[in-house]
């Protein structure tokens, strides 16, 4: 076992899969943990035809669903991590732009290193090719931190960020998504109303400007800042991973909920509820990953 153990940090250092830091688990797990000795977990991400899928989001999370650590495949479509808690249960989200999104979970057991495959399928394309003589539609539903941090916009909340830098991820209105209507965050459904998600402003008539004096109705359109009390306004910016949009006419992965929805994955260490928002989970984890000082 040491052998194999050996083996496998040797092909971690020379391809730079073993990432930098070694994480643990949040104390109420880690009580439950085996002898201590670290456990080398190698994760690779491939497609339906057995190709190796390179640049993928990989997030681990713990039982309770807090963001552990998170990083993206390289060329070899292979991610290493070293654990320090055994006995355990753990699950994998994988995600990349043009693929459905992958959810695995395992148990850390006795071990020295754990290998997992995790297959993506190709997205179908959603309508078929048209030719267009004036502009091409968007099709960036996501959105993720490092973008985030180099806007030089005023970003207080999820909700500005997504209003900001990518409008189209509240709904696609060209694609009969007027608006999204299902959030997730850290892979779990909220039970929350469209219209939280999506602050309406109130609807008035305003007159014409034509010197008629006609009345006409202004439409519902989203608010310029979410309520303070607004799911996305609780989520704080410089807690987010990623956050992607899945529009209505996708195909369902995980039940009806999963279409017209947001998802947004949360900074290792980081977790989230409608009374708190985003919380610091693990200061030791946080600290790992450089979330907090």
């Amino acid at each position: 076992m040491l052998q194999v153990k050996r083996r496998a940090l040797a092909l971690a250092g020379r391809t730079g899969l073993l990432a930098a830091l070694s994480i643990g688990l949040p104390a109420k797990v880690a009580a439950q943990g085996g002898s201590g000795r670290p456990i080398v977990l190698v994760i690779t991400a491939y497609d339906e035809l057995s190709a190796v899928v390179p640049d993928a989001r990989l997030t681990l999370f713990s039982v309770e669903g807090v963001a552990l650590a998170s990083a993206r495949s390289d060329a070899f479509g292979r991610w290493a991590i070293r654990l320090t808690t055994r006995d355990t249960s753990l699950s994998l989200s994988v995600r990349k732009i043009g693929f459905a999104p992958a959810n695995q979970s395992f148990l850390v057991g006795s071990s020295d290193t754990i290998a997992i495959k995790v297959q993506l399928l190709h997205q179908p394309n959603e309508l078929d090719t048209v030719r267009v003589t004036s502009r091409v539609l968007s099709n960036n539903y996501t959105l993720d931190a490092d973008e985030i941090a180099r806007s030089k916009r005023t970003i207080l909340d999820a909700y500005d960020a997504l209003r900001d830098l990518r409008p189209n991820m509240l709904g696609d209105r060209m694609r009969n998504c007027p608006f999204v209507q299902n959030l997730w965050v850290n892979g779990r459904p909220l039970p929350v109303f469209a219209s939280e998600i999506v602050p309406m402003a109130d609807g008035g008539q305003l007159t014409r400007d034509d010197g008629s004096g006609r009345r006409v109705l202004r439409s519902h359109a989203p608010v310029a800042h979410a309520p303070p009390d607004a799911p996305l306004a609780l989520v704080k910016p410089q807690f987010i991973s990623e956050m992607r949009y899945v529009n209505c006419n996708a195909t369902p992965r995980a039940g009806t909920r999963s279409v017209n929805a947001l998802f947004i994955d949360l900074k290792p260490g980081i977790g989230f509820d409608l009374k708190r928002g985003t919380y610091v989970a693990d200061t030791a984890i946080a600290r790992a990953a450089r979330v907090v000082p």
